[in-house]
């Protein structure tokens, strides 16, 4: 690496993870006829390794809780349209999913809206999703169950601090997790 460079990588499926175990024990069964499988779902912006990795933790962490568990994964291939992400969502719900998790940037916001039209919930992304919509769209906030956060600007925060402090290793990487 380059001295005067410090790189920060984040391991976004331990989080991820944790928001699957939750989405696993806060799903209702639907009991319709012999089909008694828990469903949860995920909509990814575009499949690519970031976000597979998100994918992957909430679908391990959903499984580790209940391995009959159907997680159904859908993309969108866009991080900026919306009625897609609402569009993916409603089928999901449809498929009989009744949280789903959006790992999909502005096209996320259509999976809330779903939401809020299906009466069903979904986990947000980045930040505190709910406490985004709390004021504006109390609706929208009620059914963002939870939110994976990376905590980006706390991790700044801590190598600004190293440096400052002169502990920082720059010519180095970390992997950053729970």
């Amino acid at each position: 690496g380059c001295a005067n460079v410090y790189s920060m990588l984040y391991k976004q499926n331990e989080g991820s993870y944790l928001a699957g175990v939750y989405a696993a024990a806060m799903t209702t069964q639907e009991l319709d006829g012999m089909n008694t499988e828990a469903v949860i779902g995920s909509v990814g912006g575009q499949e690519i390794p970031v976000i597979l990795d998100f994918m992957v933790g909430y679908e391990q962490g959903a499984r580790d809780t209940d391995p009959d568990i159907q997680v159904l994964r859908q993309f969108a291939d866009s991080w900026d349209d919306p009625a897609k992400g609402k569009e993916l969502a409603k089928a999901q719900y449809s498929q009989g999913a009744d949280i789903v998790f959006q790992i999909a940037g502005g096209t996320g916001q259509g999976v809330f809206e779903a939401a809020v039209e299906d009466g069903k919930y979904a986990i947000g992304v980045d930040s505190d999703q709910a406490t985004i919509f709390a004021a504006t769209d109390p609706a929208q906030a009620e059914v963002i169950l939870t939110s994976v956060e990376k905590r980006v600007g706390e991790s700044l925060f801590l190598i600004l601090k190293q440096t400052v402090d002169g502990t920082a290793k720059y010519g180095t990487s970390s992997i950053l997790g729970l």
